[in-house]
């Protein structure tokens, strides 16, 4: 092939590429033209009404004042509950608006803002934070994946993370900006996988610092840093986890530095970020203690306390294996399982969960897509369902449909009827059976009438259905790090 046809192969398979990024966009268009959470729904309306009055707090008040209950500051009128990073963002948004329209950000007048413009206003922040974030790391995780050779495999892998219909959902449909931490979390994914591991952890502080949440993944990130200090000899070692720790430190003390100086203020942040009192999990989330409430409600008795101390212990057994496999075995195969069953552990187990932390859990699991295909897809399929009854009650269910549809077309031509073709297995079985289950859910709540005297009957048993998966595959990738770990022992 002379040089001439290379040229000319290379710059079509980076027009395919740029294709794929601009269809990444433009779902993300039409999605965000469809009805937003709370929308029309006084008085708190819902997401969308508290990213914009974040935005109205952190420009009007002084940054002490941000966290703390005041005439000014309603903190039971969508107070904020995140992290200062969230706060900041928000601020710099909040400058935006004021400079297009004052009256979106004024002080005590705008709450329930709703307009065309606004609209359009918030959709934009939520697109350009989102391209520059996640978009961008995902597209560099692919380009630069050494395991990866051929560029229709790399489309595929990018399509795969960007079309990811949960993540559309919530972002571009419900309203919120996860893409800030999710796009610093793969951040922190493209600077270990090129091994910067400084650099991967600024990135990761920065996520935690966005979206407490981001704890989900810290077990296992901090794992596989301390046991790359211990693969390497004492002095190294030594030297890795200073220069590590340093940045880790300072960049939280750069990020929390105006509220660290006065002891109330700190604990009143702590105090909004984990809000302990809000209860055991939140809506109809598919984890393990909302699945079991039809059948035994732990909070008639269990105290909070124990509660909590439940929840830690249940936790703590999920993450434990794969945490001290990557620990003992610090490679990027065993980080990113480790993440998986780190992040599914916490969203089954722990305390407050919300339905929306399944995202935290389908980013791992697009990371280890390439080891585990099938159990891995038929996860990220059972995670969309989960968020139905959110879907639901943003009048979504449009939005639902025609991405989730997309996507699932998305996934048959590209990974599932290939190995049919060859030799069907009971992960192809498992994957069509969870597809027919979640269908069969949908339809029944979409067309038929809810039973007298059980309003959240299609919305429980999505969430069990959903739940039920979620368990299974946390077994799973147990079961297949137990088995690896097993086998690097007997050599």
């Amino acid at each position: 092939m002379s040089s001439e046809n290379v040229n000319q192969l290379a710059f079509c398979e980076k027009d395919l590429f740029t294709f794929a990024v601009f269809v990444s966009i433009a779902i993300r268009c039409i999605a965000s033209v469809g009805p937003y959470s709370g929308q029309n729904k006084p008085p708190m309306y819902g997401d969308y009404e508290a990213q914009r009055h974040w935005m109205e707090i952190t420009i009007n008040l002084p940054v002490k004042e941000w966290y703390i209950h005041s005439n000014s500051n309603d903190l039971m009128y969508w107070g904020l509950d995140y992290p200062p990073l969230t706060a900041y963002h928000s601020w710099i948004l909040g400058q935006g608006a004021r400079i297009i329209n004052e009256s979106w950000v004024e002080l005590g007048k705008s709450h329930g803002m709703e307009s065309l413009e606004h609209k359009f206003f918030m959709r934009c922040t939520v697109l350009f934070s989102d391209m520059l974030l996640f978009l961008l790391p995902c597209a560099l995780y692919v380009l630069y994946k050494p395991s990866i050779k051929s560029v229709k495999e790399k489309i595929v892998l990018y399509l795969l993370f960007t079309l990811y219909p949960g993540y559309i959902l919530v972002d571009f449909v419900h309203f919120q900006y996860n893409c800030v931490s999710l796009g610093l979390f793969m951040w922190a994914i493209v600077m270990l996988q090129g091994e910067h591991d400084v650099v991967a952890s600024f990135f990761f502080v920065c996520a935690l610092c966005y979206k407490q949440m981001e704890l989900y993944h810290s077990p296992a990130i901090f794992c596989y840093l301390l046991g790359k200090c211990f693969k390497l000899k004492a002095r190294q070692g030594l030297w890795k986890f200073m220069c590590l720790s340093s940045v880790v430190l300072l960049t939280f003390l750069v990020i929390w530095w105006p509220f660290v100086g006065e002891r109330r203020l700190f604990v009143s942040v702590l105090r909004r970020l984990f809000p302990v009192e809000r209860g055991l999990y939140e809506d109809k989330v598919a984890n393990l203690w909302c699945s079991l409430s039809p059948v035994i409600k732990l909070n008639r008795y269990l105290s909070t306390q124990s509660l909590l101390g439940l929840c830690a212990a249940a936790t703590l057994l999920g993450i434990t294996p794969t945490c001290w496999h990557v620990l003992r075995n610090p490679t990027t195969t065993n980080l990113h399982l480790s993440l998986l069953s780190s992040s599914l552990s916490f969203f089954l187990c722990s305390y407050h969960v919300h339905e929306k932390s399944i995202l935290l859990v389908a980013m791992p699991a697009l990371l280890c897509v390439e080891y585990s295909t099938l159990p891995c897809l038929i996860f990220l399929i059972a995670s969309v369902y989960s968020l139905l009854p959110l879907c639901v009650k943003d009048n979504g269910v449009i939005s639902f449909l025609a991405v989730h549809m997309l996507y699932s077309l998305f996934i048959q031509d590209s990974f599932v009827r290939p190995p049919l073709d060859r030799r069907p297995n009971w992960h192809s079985t498992l994957y069509y059976s969870t597809h027919f289950v979640g269908i069969l859910i949908c339809v029944a709540w979409l067309l038929c009438e809810t039973p007298v005297g059980l309003p959240d009957l299609f919305s429980v048993a999505m969430s069990a259905f959903s739940c039920a998966v979620f368990v299974l595959f946390e077994l799973y990738i147990t079961a297949y790090t137990l088995k690896d770990e097993l086998h690097q022992k007997h050599e």
